[in-house]
């Protein structure tokens, strides 16, 4: 008898765990499930519209349109620029992919978009015309130091933040 309670208890056991790897498998594929593919275009540094969807891309923050920063003691449109750098990086891609990532708290769908299979958040973030955002993800850290570190793009003068900015707007 007890043998087989005891048998009874692990079949008990390999159900649940299989029942619970099965509905992992199925949350993380809907999770990563592709929402929009083809052409790009930009919207501003962090929103592209693709496929006739407006995709946040998930993981950083750019300066808004109308944003301006300081360089060599000048004023530069770096929202501007940094549209432009996103602009650069899918203007020839045959083909941009997003996959989902939820949606934000203003309810803005967020996507890890690729172009060709290169992602175009961490691309962003590499040359500068973003910045890593810490508060929803840690993706693009180490990516946010490095181009700190060698002052590319925001990075070569002050810069508000521009979460901080459109606070003030």
């Amino acid at each position: 008898m007890i043998l087989r309670t005891s048998t009874n208890f692990l079949i008990v056991i390999a159900v649940l765990f299989n029942v619970n790897l099965l509905m992992n498998q199925a949350t993380a594929e809907t999770a990563h499930r592709v929402i929009a593919e083809g052409q790009a275009s930009v919207v501003d540094g962090d929103t592209l519209i693709v496929g006739g969807k407006e995709i946040t891309l998930y993981g950083i923050d750019a300066p808004e349109l109308k944003q301006t920063c300081k360089f060599r003691k000048k004023t530069i449109r770096c929202g501007v620029l940094s549209s432009d750098a996103l602009r650069d990086l899918i203007t020839g891609a045959k083909k941009i992919t997003c996959t989902d990532r939820g949606r934000d708290r203003e309810g803005f769908r967020l996507g890890l978009c690729s172009a060709d299979g290169f992602d175009i958040g961490r691309n962003m973030v590499h040359t500068g015309w973003a910045l890593a955002w810490r508060r929803y993800s840690h993706i693009y850290v180490k990516t946010e130091d490095k181009a700190k570190a060698a002052k590319r793009g925001l990075w070569r003068g002050p810069f508000e933040h521009p979460r901080d900015w459109r606070k003030k707007q």
